[in-house]
């Protein structure tokens, strides 16, 4: 391995653990806290957000989405939900700004709402760039769960398919000079989740 090749691996390496040392202890990041269990109430905080908008989905057990909002978060900010007219049972409650996807399951009761901290889940989304005819795939997959990647041309035929596994992280340029100029979709999923984003190739 060549100087600039290593010296390219090392900062990729770096602004990974910088990111991901960001999304888990910066606390301007919105937080779910309980605000009042026996009235099935719960509160979205941040304290000196650094983020404009997010989206916050509130699923049932089944998967099915009960609420889906954007949200618009300026400095200090909070927002109280109230779920008192849920039926007892397990939820799931999903906020996704432009780095991460992050899940935390609720479980209500007769007289009690309670948020398991120990069982959210963070997703971190991937990053795309072109070069030219170039693609490169940038991905933290911190449980190592499988990620399926395909580019897909505008006739919906799949010119490209491959299944990363067991990576934490993934650093992969694609050189597609043997397709045609034109706009293709780059399709990933992990964990049940898609994520497509349109790409132009010169």
């Amino acid at each position: 391995m060549n100087f600039t090749k290593s010296l390219k691996n090392n900062l990729f390496v770096i602004v990974l653990l910088l990111i991901s040392n960001f999304v888990f202890a910066n606390r301007s990041l919105p937080a779910l806290e309980v605000f009042d269990a026996r009235n099935k109430t719960f509160t979205i905080s941040t304290h000196n957000a650094t983020l404009n908008k997010v989206s916050l989905r509130i699923l049932d057990n089944a998967g099915a989405e009960l609420h889906q909002e954007y949200i618009t978060i300026v400095d200090n900010f909070k927002r109280l939900y109230n779920l008192s007219n849920l039926p007892n049972g397990t939820y799931r409650i999903e906020l996704e700004d432009n780095q991460t996807i992050r899940k935390q399951v609720v479980i209500i009761s007769f007289d009690d709402m309670e948020i398991l901290s120990e069982q959210e889940v963070n997703t971190f989304k991937p990053t795309i760039k072109t070069k030219g005819k170039d693609i490169l795939f940038n991905m933290l997959v911190l449980d190592k769960s499988d990620v399926d990647f395909a580019i897909i041309d505008e006739k919906g035929l799949e010119v490209h398919s491959e299944v990363f596994k067991d990576l934490t992280t993934i650093h992969k340029q694609f050189k597609l000079s043997k397709l045609s100029p034109g706009r293709y979709t780059i399709r990933i999923e992990n964990k049940n989740r898609v994520i497509k984003e349109i790409v132009n190739l010169k």
